[in-house]
């Protein structure tokens, strides 16, 4: 009974763990019984099952044929990838074969022009020999001209000398003492005269030297011959354009580009466009920036931009494409910068005010010099006592008087009754019709005609008001006494107008 009763003791509690060191067991007291830990050996299998696998979790079962399918796929894929890249690399390989040849070749190349570049200062030399020596025999000649008129003269002297001797030993011979007295005197002087001209022309020697007193020095041409040297002739490598830093806004594109990661540092860059229109690229930009803003471009329209870079030794290659799309319509609104500082201007610069009686100008943020263009003024606020005026301007027109007033203004006044066309202070062609609080004026800008028309409340108001118009041209507005508008800019060109003139 003790030992069934110890056996059945193991089975059923562990000793209760003492303080102490962990796996030390503790001295058993009198009538005290060690008890052991069982485990089970189920419980192992099932602790020992749910250790295999991830997390503790059981292989779910597949068949061995999807099984080997799988792989086969996935192997098919590698040895696809690995085909790809010895094709690649064979390709490389054959670059690499025919880049020898290339090299032979443009060593030839180079070569010849080495050699034509030799021939052209040889004949340079030559050439520079004969100049030198028709210069040394033009100094030969100029000396031997020099040394025959200097003997002629002295021989000229000579025989002077000599006839003078002739006459004085005749002299001499005279018997008469009377007449040898009576020229005598005149014969010395003579003889005397004749002896210091000789004495001059012997003792000032030879007018010309001898001697050449002109040198050769080749020391520079030597200097430049030992300092000839190849130099590296490296041309920029390609620009890329920054996609990402590219943008559009209404017809104003910017672009942006980085130089190439290899090469030598660009002196300058060109910026060219195409607008689709089959004119091809068109410079619009060269200069050292990195980023360029092109305006007044046409709306709705595809344009291609491309960049090179240029440098002391050559120019690149073209840069890739990027295409941006102008905006559809014009989008814009008032510009205070632009504008007159008493006007106030509110709803995100949609809305402008008079704050005094007299005429004051604003324009707007875009201008328009290409496309068809149609936008309305919606009148917030009218006193029946003002005449607001709407057009388009330059950007440096007068802004302290009413629009039109100078000739960098065109604009229509309306008042509550009627109209007038007013530009460079010229008013004409008075139409009926006027405006009230919650009426719309609406202009119309076609730049390819040149043309400026106005609508009022959804309607043609008068006829076409100004024609020949060039230029960049922003949309503008006087206004005074308390009046107050809201632009509506964007707008489609009324197809009644657009018709009519096509029509035209």
């Amino acid at each position: 009974p003790g030992l069934r009763q110890r056996r059945r003791c193991r089975r059923v509690e562990r000793l209760p763990e003492t303080p102490g060191r962990a796996g030390r067991l503790l001295p058993l007291l009198p009538g005290q019984l060690r008890l052991r830990p069982v485990r089970r050996r189920g419980t192992l299998r099932r602790r020992r099952r749910r250790r295999v696998g991830d997390g503790g979790e059981r292989h779910q079962p597949v068949p061995l044929p999807a099984a080997c399918k799988a792989q086969k796929t996935e192997l098919s894929q590698a040895l696809q990838s690995l085909s790809e890249q010895a094709k690649s690399g064979s390709e490389f390989l054959q670059r690499l074969k025919s880049s020898s040849e290339r090299i032979k070749s443009n060593r030839e190349v180079m070569a010849a022009a080495v050699t034509e570049q030799f021939d052209s200062l040889v004949s340079a030399l030559q050439s520079k020999k004969q100049v030198m020596l028709s210069q040394l025999a033009s100094e030969q000649e100029h000396k031997l001209r020099l040394t025959r008129d200097q003997a002629a003269q002295c021989a000229s002297s000579l025989a002077k000398a000599t006839g003078l001797l002739q006459l004085c030993v005749e002299l001499l011979r005279e018997t008469e003492p009377a007449a040898f007295i009576a020229v005598s005197a005149a014969m010395q002087d003579r003889a005397a005269g004749m002896q210091r001209s000789l004495q001059r022309q012997t003792e000032s020697g030879p007018r010309v030297s001898e001697q050449f007193e002109i040198r050769l020095d080749p020391e520079p041409v030597l200097v430049a011959i030992n300092s000839l040297a190849f130099s590296e002739h490296k041309t920029p490598s390609q620009p890329v354009i920054l996609k990402g830093e590219c943008k559009s806004e209404n017809n104003t594109l910017t672009i942006a580009w980085s130089a190439g990661r290899s090469g030598p540092t660009p002196e300058a860059f060109s910026l060219e466009i195409d607008d689709g229109r089959g004119s091809g690229f068109k410079r619009c930009y060269r200069g050292p920036d990195s980023a360029c803003c092109v305006q007044s471009l046409r709306f709705d329209a595809v344009y291609q931009a491309r960049v090179r870079a240029h440098g002391p030794t050559g120019d690149s290659a073209y840069s890739d494409f990027v295409r941006l799309r102008t905006a559809a319509r014009a989008s814009f609104q008032f510009c205070p910068d632009a504008s007159h500082r008493d006007l106030v201007f509110t709803n995100r610069g949609c809305t402008a005010t008079a704050s005094v009686l007299d005429d004051r100008v604003a324009l707007c943020s875009a201008g328009l010099s290409r496309g068809q263009h149609y936008w309305e003024f919606s009148v917030d606020r009218y006193d029946d006592k003002g005449d607001p005026a709407f057009g388009v301007a330059r950007i440096d027109c007068r802004k302290d008087e009413k629009l039109g007033r100078d000739h960098k203004a065109w604009c229509m006044y309306i008042d509550f009754k009627r109209s007038w066309f007013l530009h460079s202070g010229e008013h004409f062609e008075r139409t009926d019709g006027g405006i009230a609080r919650g009426a719309t004026v609406g202009v119309r800008l076609d730049c390819d005609r040149g043309t400026l028309s106005y609508y009022l409340n959804g309607a043609p108001h008068g006829p076409v008001a100004f024609t020949n118009l060039t230029g960049t041209l922003y949309p503008a507005v006087s206004l005074s006494r308390s009046t107050q508008v809201t632009l509506n800019a964007g707008l489609e060109v009324p197809h009644d107008l657009s018709e009519d003139e096509s029509d035209e």
